[in-house]
């Protein structure tokens, strides 16, 4: 094996490939029924993705001389039970 595959795995072996946060909902992000607005909770999944891609590598403060950025362009939502 390579020196560079070695080092590749190493990498690979902290990588989270499913994150998660805990978000505390403020008042002013609640909905009439007490609830996080869809708003909110698409500000968290946006704040979520952009701490995975940090950790992955692809945020946009890191300088890999590839010259590319990860950029979430859009989303879509399908929620069947509003978290509690």
């Amino acid at each position: 094996m390579s020196l560079n595959y070695d080092l590749y795995l190493c990498l690979m072996s902290s990588v989270q490939p499913v994150w998660s946060d805990h978000y505390t909902i403020n008042w002013y992000e609640a909905d009439a029924n007490n609830c996080a607005s869809l708003v909110t909770i698409c500000n968290f999944l946006q704040v979520s993705a952009f701490r995975h891609a940090q950790h992955l590598g692809f945020d946009y403060t890191r300088k890999d001389g590839f010259d590319r950025l990860w950029v979430l362009v859009r989303i879509l939502i399908h929620m069947d039970k509003y978290p509690s």
